[in-house]
């Protein structure tokens, strides 16, 4: 088991405050001392874990499900939790959260939640979920008032890793190094969530929604990139977009900042790719949901005399 030892407030939202994880302890729930010695394989991998460095960007929150965005957090929870197969789940009888409601991209523990064995074994108020990111929070003064401005930025688990070793996606739609970024603002007289004054803004960014990669055998500061396979009917792609539109809602826009023009066809192919998918996913999609494209060759604006570009 995983206790968290040391915390750090970062951020407080009306009554709930977000701790930064500072250090931890590995605690061993075996009762059985026969197993108390560690298979050399065990070892291993606890010393693999250990290695890790939980102080660097790990968060929780016991009051608030960091793991969605404000506006969900906003909406009532059902009494009854369909999704939850444990018919006395406590969570559910008192209308907060169930475990099985967190949204399993940005929950780093989820092993734990769910199959790691602790469940009917710890109180469920012993089990937090543990957000990978980034979070920050201001107080700033306007005409005299005092406001919050909150940065949460969560890094999806799903198909995470190093830059030029993980791009595009994988079977199911999920795109490397995904981050949800929301930029909360609210009014810090306000401390009960029923009266609070509060705004939030959402962005996704994310790799393109395509089967590609960059060969890292050379050591040149742009690998090549390639295109590992087509999907003739963007099946993957289509996967990866009801995701977006289940989570967030319609419409999608999408704003690329990939390169649209240069000298030798590097980045373009991946904006070409992308045009391609969306639009032939727009074909089969009513007018309601169809997907918005915005294209900003950022590299090409930079080097402009003319900084101020509107992209709305």
């Amino acid at each position: 088991m995983v206790l968290v030892t040391r915390r750090r407030k970062v951020a407080q939202i009306g009554g709930h405050i977000i701790y930064k994880i500072e250090d931890i302890a590995l605690t061993e729930l075996s009762s059985d001392k026969t197993q108390s010695n560690n298979s050399a394989e065990e070892n291993r991998y606890i010393k693999y874990f250990n290695s890790l460095d939980f102080s660097s960007n790990f968060y929780f929150c016991y009051t608030l499900d960091i793991t969605r965005t404000i506006q969900q957090n906003m909406v009532p929870v059902p009494v009854d939790c369909d999704k939850c197969s444990d018919s006395s789940c406590d969570m559910c009888l008192v209308g907060t959260r169930c475990y099985s409601d967190f949204n399993e991209k940005f929950v780093w523990n989820m092993h734990m939640l769910r199959g790691g064995g602790f469940i009917n074994k710890v109180a469920r108020e012993w089990l937090v979920p543990l957000v990978y990111g980034f979070i920050s929070q201001a107080n700033i003064s306007v005409f005299g008032k005092s406001i919050y401005l909150t940065l949460i930025a969560r890094r999806s688990s799903k198909y995470a890793g190093t830059r030029f070793l993980k791009r595009g996606m994988n079977e199911s739609g999920d795109v490397a190094n995904e981050v949800e970024t929301e930029q909360v603002v609210h009014d810090a007289s306000y401390t009960n969530h029923r009266f609070l004054k509060i705004t939030a803004y959402v962005q996704l960014r994310g790799s393109v929604p395509a089967f590609w990669h960059q060969d890292t055998s050379t050591m040149v500061p742009k690998p090549p990139i390639m295109i590992s396979r087509s999907d003739p009917y963007y099946s993957t792609a289509a996967m990866h977009f009801n995701t977006l539109l289940s989570q967030y809602g319609s419409p999608i826009y999408i704003f690329n900042l990939v390169k649209s023009k240069e000298k030798r066809n590097h980045e373009r192919q991946l904006t070409e790719a992308l045009i391609q998918t969306f639009g032939f996913l727009n074909l089969f999609l009513p007018l309601k949901y169809k997907i918005k494209y915005c294209g900003f060759d950022m590299s090409k604006y930079s080097k402009t005399k003319n900084k101020r570009h509107n992209v709305m």
